[in-house]
């Protein structure tokens, strides 16, 4: 395959991982809006003394038991519903694309790719996101939990409502970042997405007994170093690339290295490495190859003291 038609691929599959969570983003500002409307309607009937929260009155403690049912009812609307089905879509399309890629990197004939059986992953990745954002006693929750326990805690404590209203609206709104939604549903598609995309990876791996990978996204400002050192070739991780690749057999040791770093996932392991990355929100992406001859050739005469190496690295990182 030429270069620049599987940069085009690689370019796409950046693009459809970036942008395929947005989808979502009407949906879920209207249900923000939904939330912070019948939260401050509860809020703003509290008895107060002296500008604050009677905590000791009994029809404020009555007011939570409203506030529950409010909280459901907007949380009980179906916005999610049509958006899901789109969204799905974008499982097809990973698909299609991460299969070019495996046949332009690897020679693969379109015989072998159909012995690439990833249903069981695909219909898995489904069900988790559709469950989490269709379900109503998933989206209460992950979503009406959090906000009850501030306005219980407010009026436990007694304080302000002009406090109580400035922190509700922000944990629901946002200040800067994503609303308290958009941030949970944004969260979880790309989490399905790339747990997808790795399980496409390791199950690649071992139908065509695929030795290393590659690592293909692009650095950002604020990524964290063991993807700069991977994707750089340089540091403790770099020390394991070859010929730009890494073996699939060294991702313990890479692993035993980013594990004693900041972010690291404790639920990451040598298993679904392609899926959840260096780190938490890892956005980085994991294409798997063969071996060339020149590449055994340069493993045959790998330094022997790597294994010494990441041991005192991990000694001076711990």
């Amino acid at each position: 395959m030429k270069k620049s038609k599987l940069y085009n691929l690689i370019n796409d599959k950046f693009k459809l991982m970036d942008t395929a969570p947005s989808i979502f983003r009407d949906g879920a500002r209207i249900i923000e809006e939904r939330l912070l409307k019948s939260t401050l309607s509860i809020l703003n009937k509290f008895t107060l003394k002296n500008g604050f929260i009677d905590k000791k009155d009994l029809t404020n403690k009555k007011l939570l038991s409203l506030l529950n049912k409010r909280i459901k009812q907007a949380l009980a609307a179906q916005p999610f519903k049509s958006t899901t089905n789109n969204f799905l879509k974008a499982f097809d399309t990973l698909t299609d694309i991460n299969l070019k890629i495996l046949e332009g990197v690897n020679d693969l004939s379109q015989a072998e790719l159909k012995r690439l059986n990833i249903s069981t992953e695909k219909q898995l990745a489904i069900e988790e996101i559709s469950n989490s954002l269709i379900d109503e006693t998933m989206r209460n929750n992950n979503l009406g939990k959090p906000i009850r326990k501030i306005l219980y805690r407010h009026v436990t404590r007694g304080i302000k409502r002009s406090e109580a209203e400035t922190e509700i609206r922000n944990f629901i709104k946002g200040k800067k970042e994503l609303g308290l939604v958009e941030n949970y549903v944004r969260t979880l598609s790309t989490e399905a997405l790339r747990n997808y995309d790795g399980a496409i990876a390791h199950q690649a791996a071992k139908e065509f007994d695929l030795q290393a990978f590659r690592i293909i996204n692009p650095l950002i400002r604020n990524s964290q170093i063991s993807c700069v050192e991977m994707v750089t070739g340089t540091g403790a991780i770099g020390k394991l690339r070859i010929n730009g690749k890494y073996l699939i057999k060294d991702i313990p040791k890479i692993i035993a290295i980013a594990s004693k770093r900041k972010g690291w996932n404790k639920n990451a392991n040598k298993n679904n490495y392609f899926s959840l990355g260096n780190h938490w929100g890892c956005r980085h992406s994991f294409t798997v190859t063969r071996l060339l001859k020149r590449d055994k050739k340069l493993i045959d005469s790998f330094d022997e003291n790597v294994e010494e190496d990441i041991e005192e690295i991990n000694k001076v990182e711990a």
